[in-house]
C-alpha cells in the first residue's frame, strides 16, 4: 500500500499500514477502544490487548522493502501458567491455536498471546486480506483462548453446540476450488501435493533433493527429509467450530518430551521478533503423532476468503525454510537438540515490550 499519513486519534505518521481501517473494523465489535501512538488497545476478559505498528526500514534478499511490523499482544495477567514444566503446558495449550501463540516473555514471568505481521511496501492488494485478518486476531484472540481452555475442562458445562462466532456450526466454505488453486502453485514449483474437496497435503523439501517420504514404501531412498503440511476442513475447533485447520510438521526430534516442548516455545519466541518472515498467525506446538515441532493455525468459517489456502501454503513453505535455518544456527534450538545443553538460553530480542 502506498505510504500515507495515519491518524488514529493521538498522533500522525507515515505508514504503509491502514491503521484507521483496522481500528474502524475493531470498533464495530469493541466500542471501548483506546487510540495510542502507533496503535490502539482495549481491555478483555483476561487482560489488555494492544495492536502496535512499529516502523522499520528493512530490505529483503529480493530487494523488497518492509516498512512496518504489526504486533498484536494480550497480556494474560489473570491466567496462571503452572510453574512446573511451563513449556509443556504452553505447548499443550497451543495445540488449539487460532491466530496467536501463547508464550512466556519478560524472563518467563508473563503469559502473553502474540501475533505478528510484516508489512511490505507497495503490497496494496494484500490489505484486502490483512485488514480483516488483523482485526479478527485483535478482537478474538483473548476470548477464543478463554473459550478453548474452558471447553477442554471437564467441569465446563456449556453446551458444545453453542456458537462462539456466527456460522461456526455451518459446513466449512472452503472447497475443492480453494485447494486446487493451492495445488496448482505447488505443482508449478515442483512440490509434491495432493488435494481433494476437503483438504490438501504437501511435502516441502527439508534436505536438498528431498521429494517425498512415500519413496520409503517402495524401497527407494527419498533423498532426505521433508516437512509435512496438512490443510483440512474436517477437524473442528473446540471453541470456533468448523473452518480451516493448517498444520505444518517438521522432520526433527529432540531427546525428551520436555526438550521438544521447549523447542516449540523457542520457535514461537523467534517468530514473534523476526522482521522478514511470513505472518505469524498461529503457534508452534508439539505434534502428538510424530513427537515433532508443529505449527498450527485455524481459520473459522467467518474468516473465509477466496485464495486463503494458497496464501497459507505460500506462508508455510517459507516458514518451513526459515525453521530449518533456525534449527541449524539458533543457539537455543541447537542446545536443546544436544540433550539440553545451555539450559539458560537468553531470550531473543523482543518487540513484545
Amino acid at each position: 500500500m502506498t505510504t500515507k499519513s495515519t491518524n488514529s486519534g493521538t498522533a500522525k505518521r507515515i505508514s504503509s499500514v491502514p491503521l484507521d481501517d483496522i481500528l474502524a473494523t475493531v470498533r464495530r465489535l469493541i466500542p471501548s477502544v483506546h487510540p495510542e501512538p502507533h496503535g490502539f488497545s482495549f481491555r478483555g476478559r483476561l487482560g489488555t490487548t494492544h495492536l502496535h505498528v512499529q516502523p522499520v526500514d528493512h530490505r529483503t534478499k529480493d530487494d523488497s522493502r518492509i516498512t512496518d511490523v504489526v504486533t498484536i499482544t494480550t497480556d494474560l495477567t489473570d491466567f496462571p501458567i503452572p510453574s512446573e514444566t511451563p513449556e509443556v503446558n504452553l505447548a499443550a495449550l497451543n495445540m488449539n491455536a487460532v491466530m496467536s501463540a501463547l508464550m512466556l516473555v519478560r524472563r518467563g514471568k508473563t503469559a502473553v498471546l502474540s501475533s505478528r505481521l510484516s508489512a511490505f511496501e507497495g503490497d496494496d492488494e494484500a490489505w484486502n486480506l490483512y485488514t480483516p485478518m488483523l482485526a479478527f486476531a485483535a478482537v478474538f484472540q483473548s476470548e477464543v483462548f478463554v473459550q478453548t481452555v474452558r471447553r477442554a475442562d471437564p467441569s465446563w458445562e456449556e453446551d458444545d453446540d453453542t456458537e462462539v462466532l456466527p456460522e461456526s456450526n455451518a459446513a466449512s466454505p472452503w472447497d475443492a476450488g480453494d485447494f486446487d488453486l493451492a495445488q496448482d502453485f505447488l505443482d508449478r514449483i515442483g512440490v509434491l501435493a495432493n488435494g481433494d474437496a476437503t483438504g490438501l497435503t504437501a511435502e516441502f523439501p527439508w534436505d536438498p533433493g528431498a521429494t517425498s517420504q512415500i519413496e520409503r514404501f517402495f524401497g527407494r531412498d527419498p533423498g532426505g527429509r521433508t516437512s509435512l503440511l496438512r490443510v483440512t476442513t474436517t477437524e473442528r475447533h473446540p471453541a470456533l467450530g468448523n473452518g480451516l485447520l493448517c498444520r505444518l510438521v517438521l522432520p526433527v526430534s529432540y531427546p525428551t518430551d520436555h526438550l521438544l516442548a521447549r523447542a516449540a516455545c523457542r520457535l514461537n519466541l523467534l517468530e514473534a521478533v523476526v522482521i522478514d518472515a511470513p505472518p505469524f498467525l498461529g503457534a508452534w506446538t508439539v505434534d502428538p503423532a510424530s513427537k515433532s515441532p508443529a505449527f498450527v493455525a485455524f481459520w473459522p468459517n467467518l474468516m473465509y476468503r477466496p485464495g486463503v489456502v494458497a496464501n497459507l501454503t505460500t506462508w508455510m513453505l517459507a516458514r518451513s525454510e526459515r525453521a530449518k535455518r533456525w534449527t541449524e544456527v539458533d543457539t537455543g534450538l541447537c542446545a536443546l537438540a544436544r540433550e539440553g545443553e545451555g539450559e539458560a538460553v537468553r531470550e531473543p530480542g523482543s518487540m513484545l515490550g
